[in-house]
């Protein structure tokens, strides 16, 4: 009988604090022992966003960059610790409310 991993696909959403790049790198160690694949998640709070926005007199648009840019320095870093295990990672940024779920949002993170 062949054994089967518990771990086939690890999520892992990261706001770039210490805790959540702890949680990555643990992951990391298990996606490692376990051989799968693992997904690095960075949303954008859309309510913070517009608050950030208002309060700096900045645009949007412009507050999105600046988070996205942060939120992909942070992937960029887990996935690098996870490619010098020898692990597949992906990196998905999105842009949402924390209230409300998405309906589709499985779908950017490639697990059904």
């Amino acid at each position: 009988m062949e054994d089967r991993s518990p771990f086939t696909h690890i999520l892992v959403p990261t706001d770039g604090s210490e805790p959540s790049i702890s949680a990555g790198r643990l992951a990391i160690r298990i996606a490692t022992t376990h051989n799968a694949l693992i997904t690095f998640v960075y949303v954008i709070d859309t309510i913070i966003a517009e608050r950030m926005a208002n309060a700096t007199k900045s645009t949007i648009e412009t507050v999105y960059d600046e988070l996205e840019n942060k939120g992909q320095s942070y992937l960029d870093y887990l996935t690098r610790l996870a490619h010098n295990r020898g692990l597949e990672a992906n990196q998905v940024i999105l842009q949402a409310c924390p209230t409300q779920r998405s309906p589709t949002w499985h779908e950017n993170v490639g697990s059904t």
